[in-house]
């Protein structure tokens, strides 16, 4: 029996990732049941996703308190009760336990569990806490690097559980960051899976304004605040009519002050968008751009491949996980600045000059990371 479940994101949160990881091992050869554990709606958009994919799990709702409210003490305490019962139910049935994703609080927690259900093989894929070990403010005990740290650098004994990254960048820069820590080797590698959909076309009609977008949850941890400066800018263009500056999204409460008439924002919260409404959100882009306030080191950007998946092209400062997937670009669809004065220029002259809508297929970025590359993790759990 597997058991796999998602105790951290509720809603659209993940959607895309955990649905290419389950369709995974919904094609992998195994053995017994398989189940899968979340919030309601978040397994209601992952049963469309899948399709007759999805006939292969048993689904089951769980408790998910949202990362948004800032209810950060009752959702540590759901999300522990939550990874204890699912390992209590494996053991129970002799299965074996995948949790996509954890608070950061959780993560030493899960692994002194770990240790309690010796017999229940434990596999967790690791996000964007992993950001947080070289952010110095972050590493005190009222701040999730404190705890990454206390999981990663002290509790891990490279046996169990079993880790995974979502990139080998990742893990390369994670084993050069910190070469004392033996143990870090252990933790396995996948690239970040993606469910993609078909090429879309190539140039569509001509018009005379650029649409600008920003895609996901506007938080300022992601440069919403900056995309909304960035607007205001330019906010000469918007009023002409040449620039439009859209959210595929909705508002953090931490940047809903930054909000202003130069940007359209399409949900009503953080997350509002159905699967729908958001790929045709942005594909409606001719231009994404990923303003990122920290360079990912550690994170993969599950943002990137939504946008990928429709052909947009982006406009990105420099960041170290999105120039590991342009390695793969062949068609020159991924352009880096170094600063947000320099994208602001960009786009300043292509407002004066007439904008031009331009689609890219990605198609070796596609193949690296299809929900091909998730067999892997599908075979390793399997045979744990």
């Amino acid at each position: 029996m597997l058991l796999v479940i998602e105790p951290n994101k509720l809603g659209m949160e993940h959607l895309t990732f955990n649905a290419a990881l389950l369709r995974a091992l919904a094609r992998a050869p195994r053995r017994g049941r398989m189940v899968f554990m979340s919030e309601r709606v978040h397994c209601e958009q992952i049963k469309r996703l899948l399709g007759p994919d999805g006939c292969e799990f048993e689904w089951r709702e769980v408790e998910v308190v949202s990362g948004l409210e800032r209810r950060f003490v009752r959702k540590f305490l759901a999300e522990c009760l939550a990874v204890w019962k699912a390992l209590a139910f494996a053991r129970r049935e002799r299965g074996r336990v995948l949790v996509l994703s954890l608070l950061a609080n959780v993560l030493p927690f899960t692994i002194i569990f770990s240790r309690l259900f010796k017999r229940v093989p434990l596999h967790v894929i690791l996000h964007g806490e992993l950001e947080s070990l070289l952010i110095p403010e972050k590493r005190t005990v009222t701040r999730e690097g404190f705890w990454v740290e206390l999981a990663l650098l002290r509790l891990f004994d490279g046996v169990r559980p079993h880790l995974y990254v979502l990139g080998k960048g990742i893990r390369e820069r994670l084993l050069e960051r910190f070469p004392d820590a033996r143990w870090l080797c252990a933790i396995r590698a996948i690239e970040h899976p993606y469910s993609f959909g078909p090429s879309p076309s190539g140039s569509g009609p001509g018009r005379v304004f650029l649409r600008v977008g920003f895609v996901g949850a506007a938080r300022a941890s992601k440069g919403a605040i900056e995309f909304f400066r960035l607007a205001k800018a330019l906010s000469t263009y918007v009023a002409e009519g040449r620039l439009q500056f859209v959210i595929v999204g909705g508002l953090d409460r931490d940047c809903a002050a930054e909000s202003n008439e130069c940007v359209e924002v399409l949900a009503e919260r953080a997350g509002g968008l159905d699967v729908q409404g958001f790929r045709s959100g942005i594909a409606g882009l001719d231009v994404a751009l990923f303003v990122y306030r920290r360079d990912y080191r550690f994170t993969a950007s599950g943002t990137v491949f939504d946008v990928i998946n429709e052909g947009v092209e982006i406009l990105s400062l420099t960041n170290e996980y999105l120039m590991d997937v342009a390695r793969d670009d062949v068609e020159g669809g991924m352009k880096f600045f170094d600063s947000l004065e320099a994208i602001a220029e960009e786009l300043r002259k292509r407002a004066e000059t007439g904008a031009r809508r331009i689609r890219f297929e990605y198609p070796r970025i596609k193949k690296t990371h299809s929900d091909d590359v998730a067999s892997a993790l599908a075979a390793t759990v399997m045979s744990s």
